[in-house]
């Protein structure tokens, strides 16, 4: 199914192409069942060959205003009857793409105007014989704006050569009258005319592909309703679920294809991981969050004092409430020695611990964030941060050592 949305094959069909024109005021937009019904008045003799008003498909070449109104100029075909259980047939590949196989003259004309010189402004008259049908494209400013075909001629490979070339001179004269005198044609100063050289045993199969790849041909397809979707669906036709993609370039339906690939692999690698319970690394696993790591800071000289005991637990449990005092009898005692005296400690009431790197606390009615080195300004003595576990946080003050505990 995958392959068959995205291949595009491009298969030539006989039929007949004509240019045929509809009017509108100038704000107005053209009504699918309005040109159909138009169409279907004026040429029902055609439409009787082509096999019925199923087979008839449009494709809008230029619009323009006129005296008149809007002129809105179409691509019509008609494919002969013969054709017409191929076009109306649903079991028909969804892949291929069915066009008339004398598009081959555009790739030639295409051609010719990319490697003019002249400066016409890609104003030119291309004409060609084939099959007894004299073929007339006109293109105005570069641009498709008419198709005929007219019955009649004679191959020139059948001994009657120069007959038939008076028919074409003269033909080709009566079109550039037709020219001078049209709506849309008469604007441009000057047309070259152009034969475009076609093959005895038919049209090229490579300019058919490359004509096929044209902006304005990319959208077509004779067997579902091609273009801008110009008329509706006839009863029991299915909607061509190709028609957004074949008309993208070739190269951008190549990076839609592998897309889709892509997109497959990457859901199909969730679902399996999914059910085996394999974890991903950066898609399905949140990644841990590393500890935070202390800033290193350069510590202070520690001067040289008497190691002296540890506090007693009623001490830390004082300290903890931040409710630590020390009375007048042991710092009397440490002056008589000729020791410093003993740290007063701040007031910390301990709030958080995180990673056993980091630690939250109120110090002095102020909440700060304390590391490992940081030091703590007291009354006579300053305290360093030598140690934070899980739930508690040690200071250190010329030698005695405090642990403050979370409440």
């Amino acid at each position: 199914m995958l392959i068959d949305l995205f291949m595009d094959r491009r298969v030539p069909v006989p039929c007949r192409l004509m240019t045929w024109e509809y009017c509108t005021t100038f704000d107005g937009e053209p009504s699918a069942s309005k040109v159909l019904e138009e169409f279907l008045r004026e040429m029902p003799r055609r439409v009787e060959l082509a096999g019925g008003s199923l087979l008839v498909k449009m494709w809008p070449m230029v619009s323009f205003n006129a005296t008149e109104g809007r002129l809105w100029r179409y691509l019509v075909a008609l494919p002969s009857s013969m054709n017409g259980g191929l076009l109306l047939d649903s079991g028909a590949r969804k892949s291929e793409r069915l066009l008339p196989e004398q598009i081959s003259l555009a790739a030639l004309a295409n051609k010719f105007l990319m490697e003019q010189q002249n400066g016409n402004s890609g104003n030119c008259v291309f004409w060609a014989l084939h099959s007894d049908l004299l073929y007339l494209l006109v293109y105005f400013e570069g641009r498709l704006c008419h198709w005929s075909e007219e019955l009649g001629y004679v191959a020139m490979s059948s001994g009657a050569g120069d007959c038939v070339r008076s028919l074409v001179d003269d033909r080709l004269a009566r079109f550039r009258k037709f020219l001078e005198q049209d709506s849309l044609f008469s604007r441009a100063e000057h047309f070259d005319v152009v034969e475009l050289q076609v093959d005895s045993s038919g049209f090229s199969l490579e300019q058919f592909r490359d004509a096929s790849r044209d902006p304005f041909f990319r959208g077509m397809d004779l067997k579902e309703a091609a273009g801008d979707s110009l008329f509706p669906l006839g009863p029991g036709r299915k909607w061509p679920h190709r028609g957004l993609l074949h008309r993208l370039p070739h190269r951008r339906r190549l990076q839609v294809v592998a897309a889709s690939l892509a997109l497959f692999v990457f859901a199909l690698v969730f679902f399996v991981a999914s059910i085996l319970g394999m974890p991903l690394d950066g898609f399905g696993t949140p990644a841990e969050i590393p500890d935070a790591i202390a800033v290193e800071l350069d510590l202070p000289p520690m001067e040289e004092t008497v190691e002296e005991p540890q506090a007693s637990i009623k001490e830390l449990h004082a300290f903890s409430l931040g409710r630590v005092q020390v009375g007048p009898a042991r710092n009397a005692g440490r002056a008589r020695g000729g020791l410093a005296p003993s740290c007063v400690p701040p007031s910390i009431k301990l709030r958080g611990i995180a990673g056993e790197k980091l630690a939250i606390a109120e110090v002095n009615g102020r909440t700060e964030t304390l590391s490992l080195g940081d030091s703590l300004a007291a009354s006579n003595g300053a305290f360093v941060i030598s140690g934070i576990t899980r739930d508690h946080l040690i200071l250190k003050c010329r030698g005695k050592t405090f642990e403050v505990s979370s409440p």
